[in-house]
């Protein structure tokens, strides 16, 4: 006899042998197999960026059921799910809101649960290579966040509307990332001046300034003495300036040759003057030193002579 239970368990009923005995008869209960796959909350994710792995988890019972198998429904474009390890791994490609249906089976016996996968473009952003730029200097640009494979205009403050500052649209590389360079045209006027990136997934922008000259350059160099520029390392003018390439103790680089008069302190006289001064100052001191011991040496020895005389 065998009688179905409300759970899905059987009564079988019988005359049965017991181990080392006569036959009897009695009634047995068989439970069915269970499965519960554990629920698993809203997850959500950005498109171009890989999910962390996703691990579902289902009780089996009996064990001897076996282990269970999983699959998946609704999962967003770019995902996929292990069916015998229940890892959900990828890369999303598109934006949106879906409706999950994750189940697992064991035995015949499935378990059924429902999640909520959201999907989002993460907001573009974008960036310049250089701060300051003059007209006619070239300008990078960088944008990352889009959607990789789309397409993006990038424009600026000074072009005229619509007109693509980098020339033709750039397209997005697999991990959405756009680079370009523009020129900043020569009747750009000097300013700040902003720079956008747009596409079908947003818009993303940043500034830079325009200025006159070339914003790499040094400024002019202070006048040193005799109105030549100041000396940089070397002897030679500071980046920029005028000097005429003369080393550190040369008299005729202070700008007024060798005759020139030193210029007293406090009357333009740079750091780098007043050093070399004191340099030319020590020098003319060791010679006079050196004069003044030679002449004690020599009126030395004549008086030496006149004291010793041959006898006649």
């Amino acid at each position: 006899m065998i009688v179905p239970r409300a759970d899905g368990g059987l009564v079988v009923g019988g005359v049965f042998s017991m181990f080392q005995g006569s036959p009897r008869p009695g009634l047995f209960a068989v439970a069915p197999a269970s499965v519960a796959l554990d629920p698993v909350p809203a997850l959500e994710s950005t498109v171009g960026v890989p999910v962390p792995p996703v691990r579902l988890a289902a009780v089996v019972a009996p064990a001897s059921a076996g282990p269970a198998v999983f699959a998946a429904t609704g999962l967003p474009a770019g995902l996929a799910l292990d069916s015998t390890t229940g890892v959900i791994t990828g890369t999303p490609t598109t934006a949106g809101t879906a409706q999950v249906v994750l189940t697992a089976t064991a035995a015949g016996i499935s378990d059924t649960t429902t999640t909520t996968w959201t999907t989002t473009v993460p907001a573009p952003r974008l960036a310049v290579d250089h701060g300051q730029r003059s007209a006619g200097q070239q300008q990078g640009v960088t944008g990352e966040g889009f959607v990789p494979g789309e397409v993006v205009t990038v424009t600026s403050g000074y072009a005229p509307a619509g007109t693509p500052a980098a020339g033709d649209p750039v397209v997005a590389d697999g991990t959405g990332r756009v680079r370009t360079s523009f020129t900043v045209p020569l009747d750009a006027p000097p300013g700040r001046h902003t720079v956008t990136a747009s596409s079908a997934s947003g818009t993303a922008t940043t500034q830079f300034d325009v200025v006159a000259g070339d914003p790499g350059a040094s400024p002019d160099p202070a006048p040193g003495p005799g109105g030549g520029a100041e000396p940089g390392p070397g002897g030679g003018a500071e980046p920029g300036g005028a000097g005429d390439g003369a080393g550190p103790l040369d008299p005729d680089a202070a700008g007024g040759g060798a005759d020139a008069p030193l210029a007293a302190p406090g009357e333009g006289t740079s750091p780098g003057a007043l050093a070399r001064t004191g340099i030319e100052l020590a020098g003319l001191g060791l010679a006079a030193a050196a004069c003044l011991g030679l002449g004690v040496l020599l009126v030395h020895r004549r008086r030496s002579r006149s004291r010793v005389q041959p006898v006649p």
